[in-house]
């Protein structure tokens, strides 16, 4: 309730004085009579979302970052849904902070957890999974318990049912929810990465698309297929992930930068997406923080979006992490449709978009997906 205090006060400030005078009724009425029912506070928080969300659009970072789109719309994910193709019978997973399986608006979706958070170096059973291992499979795994909710909103993105935030681009895919990031957004081992990778392709191969919404402490301005320190370690695992046709989008970092892209992004096997954002007159531009150079593959929605974070909220996000979790539910929407033979055939589908928008930092061009099909 605290959360939604604090966020309603923010956005109070940036609106007009209509839409603030009737917050502040609202926040009166909160600060003075509290609900006491634990159903009626979980009503408000909802609805008090719902104005944070619908009011955001025309206020919070209109002059930072670009203006907020509801981007399943936007990119044409809607007008699939309205043809009945909502990436029903595709399964994506999550690498990111875990997922809030009890959001309103992704209930009942992930249907398989685990978690891969080392400490030591050593798998030795100590680490800061939930359960104070290295390694947990299972239910309750991979909740997200981060401040900024990144994984959850990732997977709205993904999937909302858009009961409280927007709708996501693919909202019947199922879920699965790796937690690799600790609650400040990070990790210490590679290897964690790798054998939740592994992980994936021995154990759970019906998984269709993995959201890699990670960045490693180094670029690279080139395929570092052969010059990353674990090459051929990622060598094996990709080549596990290949057979299974599974499809791998990867973030490419929010450095201002237009000449280098994170790991695991820079693979090969792995396509890296940059973000774009949506200016006051309709016009989507590649955006400045977000990293790009001659392997990145595509670029996609990432500034100013709204999804959903844990505890039934929603909140304004941006970076390429938001344009890959667009990626993949792009491709999981695809999927659905059952006219591609295999997941290179959607990513070039994606890459043949007639979109094109060039990054000013280096004048290079990269295509923007569409997510419908003629």
């Amino acid at each position: 309730m605290w959360t939604l205090i604090k966020r309603l006060i923010r956005i109070g400030f940036f609106a007009g004085v209509g839409v603030a005078a009737v917050i502040g009724l609202i926040l009166a009425v909160l600060l003075i009579a509290p609900p006491t029912s634990a159903e009626t506070r979980h009503s408000l928080t909802i609805l008090g979302n719902r104005v944070y969300a619908a009011v955001a659009r025309r206020t919070i970072y209109r002059n930072e970052v670009g203006d907020i789109i509801n981007t399943a719309e936007y990119l044409e994910a809607t007008d699939m849904h309205a043809r009945g193709y909502t990436g029903e019978g595709i399964t994506v997973a999550v690498f990111d902070t875990g997922i809030d399986s009890d959001h309103i608006d992704l209930a009942g979706k992930v249907v398989h957890q685990a978690c891969f958070l080392d400490t030591d170096g050593d798998i030795d059973g100590v680490g800061i999974c939930p359960d104070g291992s290295d390694r947990q499979i299972g239910v309750g795994s991979a909740e997200d318990d981060a401040e900024v909710g990144h994984g959850t909103h990732m997977a709205g993105i993904i999937a909302s049912s858009g009961n409280l935030s927007d709708i996501g681009l693919a909202p019947d895919v199922e879920l699965v929810s790796i937690k690799i990031l600790n609650r400040n957004t990070g990790y210490r081992f590679v290897t964690d990465v790798l054998d939740a990778l592994e992980y994936i392709a021995e154990e759970l191969p019906e998984v269709d698309v993995i959201n890699l919404s990670i960045f490693e402490g180094d670029v690279y301005d080139s395929v570092c297929d052969d010059y990353h320190w674990l090459a051929d370690r990622y060598a094996e695992v990709f080549a596990k992930l290949a057979a299974a046709d599974i499809i791998i989008f990867g973030t490419t970092g929010n450095d201002y930068n237009g000449q280098t892209i994170g790991a695991p992004a820079c693979f090969s096997s792995v396509v890296a997406v940059g973000a774009t954002g949506v200016d006051f007159d309709g016009n989507e531009f590649v955006a400045g923080r977000g990293n790009t150079n001659a392997i990145t593959e595509m670029v996609l929605p990432g500034e100013s979006i709204i999804s959903t974070v844990p505890d039934d909220q929603v909140s304004l996000l941006g970076g390429t992490s938001m344009a890959t979790a667009h990626a993949t539910g792009c491709a999981a929407l695809l999927l659905s449709t059952d006219q591609f033979e295999n997941g290179q055939e959607v990513i070039d589908y994606m890459k043949s978009s007639p979109i094109q928008l060039t990054d000013r930092k280096n004048g290079l061009t990269f295509p923007r997906p569409i997510c419908s099909i003629p």
